[in-house]
């Protein structure tokens, strides 16, 4: 599966041919901080990643567009949805926008001063007060979607490792050598950040490893 280059190919290879089951959160850090915004934060997080990859069916990446496939999901069986997922995304948008970050341990306090400035596409400049946890909730789901950042030069590895093997070769030590260092031989390794978004085999089974960010349209 690895020689797709693109990441949404492999996920829709995955879900033609087998079933995703997650596992847990690589980073203990954020996994602790989003515990403090619900106790079942990750396993929504966990679905609205997959949703927002089209894993379910066609899915805007809009947090509001995921938020409704959540709904429609409803991975926990919460007995209201409708309000549930809307009520907990706000939650994660503004604790995130407030202070909670996926590197630093969180207490759960939020440090905040003034607000945020949009402008309009007339050119009217608003001013949002991110002290109103509910309006300024209400603005962040509506103006945020889902990205995700580069894979890493792993994956780039991986999918080389792959192409070869259905050439029924290894890779030549001048290709390894592209794809580790920046002028292709030696010396300065290529400082791509990340690693995720592609198959690996660890004790006989399989894994694939995915991150997301949450940005402003």
């Amino acid at each position: 599966m690895n020689e797709k280059d693109s990441f949404l190919s492999i996920i829709n290879a995955i879900k033609e041919n087998y079933s995703l089951e997650y596992v847990g959160c690589r980073n203990e850090v954020f996994e602790q901080n989003i515990a403090i915004v619900d106790s079942r934060m990750e396993e929504v997080l966990s679905t609205a990643v997959l949703a927002q990859s089209s894993y379910y069916g066609a899915c805007d990446s809009d947090v509001k567009d995921v938020c409704n496939k959540m709904i429609e999901l409803n991975p926990i069986n919460v007995k209201n949805p409708q309000m549930f997922y809307p009520a907990k995304f706000k939650d994660f948008l503004f604790d995130s926008f407030a202070g909670m970050t996926a590197s630093s341990i969180w207490n759960g306090r939020k440090r905040l001063t003034g607000g945020y400035i949009d402008v309009s596409r007339n050119g009217e400049m608003l001013y949002y007060r991110a002290m109103s946890d509910d309006i300024f909730g209400n603005y962040l789901f509506e103006n945020t979607y889902f990205d995700r950042p580069d894979r890493g030069a792993c994956k780039d590895f991986a999918v080389a490792q792959a192409k070869a093997y259905l050439e029924n070769r290894e890779l030549t030590e001048d290709e390894v050598n592209a794809l580790i260092y920046k002028n292709g031989v030696s010396g300065t390794k290529k400082a791509k950040k990340g690693d995720f978004g592609y198959v690996y085999k660890r004790n006989n089974d399989y894994f694939i490893d995915l991150n997301f960010q949450i940005r402003f349209r």
